[in-house]
């Protein structure tokens, strides 16, 4: 449910920023995901999200998710493979990623959320690391600096000498560098959880 205009603190940003970290090198989202971008009914509210009462509104996504992972389960059942491989087998057409802007044809398909109609009614707000040029990812909490002469062409305005002077006064350690990873960084050697034989 797209409730951003409401002022809902699950806003829509979130749900891209969890997928890219999911994202693999080459920045695609994994088979296992499925993104549903929904307004909210007329006159229906925030506390509405809440309290159930948006009824058969909000079945949808349950029923595909109960179809896909029974369809997964059986799949395991079967080949005893793991769950990553047996939910990307069994993605029901019904889990595809969907948008349905309000009065207009429901997008489907794996680029659904990028569909030009999809971004103009759901637009996504970043946050103010965002807008200063962090990855939506939003994994990066303490970020390595850079001296501000070395970040200048990075600014999508050319500044004046003054201005650079100031800002340099501003940052005196540097500015961050957003190519690189957070402060203290440690690559993990090995999955945080472990889903012993899923591949």
């Amino acid at each position: 449910m797209y409730t951003d205009p409401l002022g809902d603190i699950h806003d829509r940003v979130r749900s891209f920023s969890i997928l890219d970290r999911l994202a693999g090198d080459d920045g695609s989202w994994p088979a296992t995901v499925s993104l549903w971008s929904i307004g909210l009914p007329p006159g229906a509210s925030l506390i509405d999200t809440l309290t159930g009462a948006l009824g058969d509104f909000a079945i949808e996504p349950t029923l595909a998710l109960d179809e896909w992972l029974t369809a997964a389960e059986a799949r395991r059942a079967d080949d005893g493979g793991g769950w990553r491989r047996a939910l990307a087998a069994t993605k029901p057409d019904a889990a595809q990623s969907r948008c349905q802007p309000a009065g207009q044809p429901e997008i489907v398909g794996a680029d659904a959320n990028d569909d030009p109609a999809c971004v103009a009614a759901f637009p996504i707000h970043e946050e103010p690391r965002m807008a200063a040029g962090a990855p939506r990812s939003g994994d990066i909490l303490k970020c390595a600096l850079q001296p501000v002469a070395d970040a200048l062409d990075d600014y999508p305005v050319e500044l004046s000498a003054a201005q650079e002077n100031r800002l340099a006064a501003t940052f005196p350690t540097g500015v961050c560098d957003y190519t690189e990873p957070s402060q203290g960084f440690v690559a993990f050697d090995r999955p945080w959880y472990d889903f012993s034989g899923d591949g």
